[in-house]
């Protein structure tokens, strides 16, 4: 990986993660006062698709940002199965924003839009992560077959 792509691939992860875990722990914990939607419980949040990618995208945005630093001061390329995983968290992301801005948006309104989480969770960090990903993550052509993986979820 050349080391402006390591660089600003680092940068990213590190926001994501930073954005990532405010955003959930305002969905866990309900502590930003502006937060109108309390849920009975944590685990409730589990319920939603939007949570789920997002708790997979912190979940991946820690791993590759650890394995990349490994694999930069080794000299090594970074492993197969990392890339995958943060392909499927990405696009997992990414189709919680194109719900959100192609059906939610225009059939709820404005109204809907709550600071921060929801800018958080269904804008800033799958924009976030796409860029991240398409621009400083993807280091050469990956096999036909492992875009398959991407249904998984």
């Amino acid at each position: 990986m050349k080391k402006r792509n390591f660089i600003l691939s680092t940068i990213f992860n590190a926001v994501l993660i930073v954005t990532e875990l405010w955003g959930l722990s305002i969905s866990l914990f309900n502590w930003y006062p502006g937060n109108a939607f309390p849920m009975p419980s944590a685990a409730d949040n589990f319920r939603f698709y939007t949570f789920d990618s997002n708790v997979l995208l912190l979940v991946t945005s820690v791993l590759y940002l650890v394995v990349s630093v490994i694999s930069y001061r080794k000299k090594k390329e970074i492993p197969g199965w990392v890339m995958i995983f943060k392909f499927v968290a990405t696009v997992s992301v990414l189709t919680t924003f194109l719900v959100v801005v192609t059906m939610l948006l225009p059939a709820s309104g404005i109204g809907m839009i709550s600071w921060p989480y929801f800018l958080f969770a269904h804008v800033i960090d799958p924009v976030l992560a796409l860029v991240s990903f398409a621009f400083f993550e993807v280091t050469k052509k990956k096999k036909k077959r492992k875009c398959f993986y991407v249904v998984a979820p």
